[in-house]
């Protein structure tokens, strides 16, 4: 599936952060979990994976520190 993956920080526009709440709401009505759940924008990543039609068609959403390593693509393919 073609497509980009999008990362929203809190450090992000104010509107870029509402549409992340604006998913969220619709994610957690469609899974069924509590609306009320407070969402604490200061500490919140997400990611959205968007098809070529623009629709968010994949969420990964995370609360608090998160660490991560990038692999040099190039690299790797080399040694191998």
């Amino acid at each position: 599936m073609d497509g980009r993956i999008i990362m929203v920080s809190p450090e992000d526009h104010h509107l870029h952060v509402k549409k992340v709440e604006m998913v969220r709401k619709i994610v957690d009505t469609e899974l069924g979990f509590v609306t009320d759940s407070p969402f604490r924008r200061q500490e919140a990543t997400t990611f959205f994976f968007v098809s070529v039609n623009k629709r968010v068609v994949g969420c990964g959403h995370f609360e608090g520190s998160f660490t991560f390593k990038i692999l040099d693509y190039h690299r790797a393919v080399q040694s191998s």
